[in-house]
């Protein structure tokens, strides 16, 4: 697996639905979330834009990676015509979740956290397995 990009949780106040929405903390590089409150990832900077992945690239598989300290329900799902629910999963330490890029059919991928005893979200990071990869250098500007 190839690691794609990592999931933001660092920003400024005035800029952090850009990152997630809900009701959490950041502190360094973690995101604290009180028990019963859930926050959601599909946002500008934090979505996976699978249809532009399976258009632009030979990706096969997806994981999502995390570490979360305290019991949390992840879902993960997309949006498209209708939002569809690939998976829900009870964490609590590390974990990952698998896809098969094929079976996804909406176009952007999101996650969601929802507490169920006080969280700190330590990473989140998206990784690929492709047919064929090339290391390539980018350069995105954003107006």
């Amino acid at each position: 697996m190839k690691k794609l990009y990592d999931i933001v949780f660092k920003t400024k106040e005035d800029r952090k639905l850009l990152y997630f929405k809900g009701e959490a903390d950041v502190s360094e590089d973690e995101l604290h979330i009180l028990s019963g409150n859930t926050v959601d990832f599909l946002t500008y900077f934090n979505s996976f834009s699978i249809s532009k992945w399976k258009e632009y690239t030979t990706i096969k598989k997806l994981q999502i990676n995390g570490k979360i300290i305290g019991s949390a329900k992840i879902e993960v799902y997309t949006i498209g015509k209708e939002e569809t629910v690939l998976t829900k999963k009870q964490v609590n330490r590390d974990f990952v979740i698998d896809f098969d890029v094929e079976k996804i059919t909406g176009e952007i991928l999101g996650i969601k956290v929802k507490a169920e005893s006080k969280v700190i979200i330590q990473n989140l990071i998206y990784l690929g397995e492709f047919e064929e990869w090339k290391n390539q250098k980018i350069g995105v500007v954003i107006c």
